[in-house]
């Protein structure tokens, strides 16, 4: 069942939007939803400490997200946006054996409430290189700031990782408007590691 719906949602952000309403040069996009915690296994630090799962072992409820765009066009082809999309997700239980996690350990059997956090902001500069008919393509680059953290309390003790960086991505975006009220959107920062 949770494969089915991890495929429902990544088939999902193949979108199927209303054509953007022109109001000038700005605009402003919201999107919103359910978050499902799929593949989520922990072990901080990696090689001394206790591998256990976020979403398997300990039970992680659906969680509601949402994400903000805020961006500004000129001559047509260039855009740059600002995006704010915080997610925080909350999960509870136990574990039959000890929890060593990121300098603390909690014995076998204690009731833990655990809580994962990955906030993401970026800055976004993009150039539409195709902009005939019906079709736009562009491409740019994205600063992205993390804001990591995951915290398990339980039994009177508490330990929490935290990770804020830069990560540098590259924007690619596909726009088709096969109608006059609808298009395909395909939109997303990636990068190859």
């Amino acid at each position: 069942m949770r494969k089915n719906l991890i495929f429902i949602m990544l088939a999902a952000s193949c979108l199927l939007v209303p054509a953007r309403p022109s109001f000038g040069q700005w605009f402003l996009e919201a999107e919103n939803g359910a978050v499902v915690s799929g593949y989520n296994d922990i072990q901080i630090p990696g090689d001394t400490v206790t591998r256990f799962s976020l979403s398997e072992e300990l039970k992680t409820d659906p969680a509601y997200f949402f994400r903000l765009r805020l961006g500004y066009q000129w001559k047509s082809r260039h855009t740059i946006s600002v995006l704010v999309a915080p997610l925080k997700l909350k999960a509870a239980g136990s574990l039959d054996r000890p929890l060593f996690f990121f300098e603390e350990l909690f014995p076998a059997g204690a009731q833990l409430r655990g809580s994962y956090k990955f906030n993401s902001y970026r800055l976004t500069y993009r150039y539409d290189f195709i902009r005939k008919g019906r079709w736009q393509v562009g491409v740019g680059l994205t600063a992205k700031i993390r804001d990591a953290a995951i915290k398990i309390e339980g039994g009177g003790l508490s330990s929490t990782k935290t990770n804020v960086g830069f990560v540098p991505l590259i924007n690619l975006r596909l726009f088709w408007q096969f109608h006059v009220r609808w298009g395909l959107l395909l939109e997303g920062d990636g990068a190859g590691a």
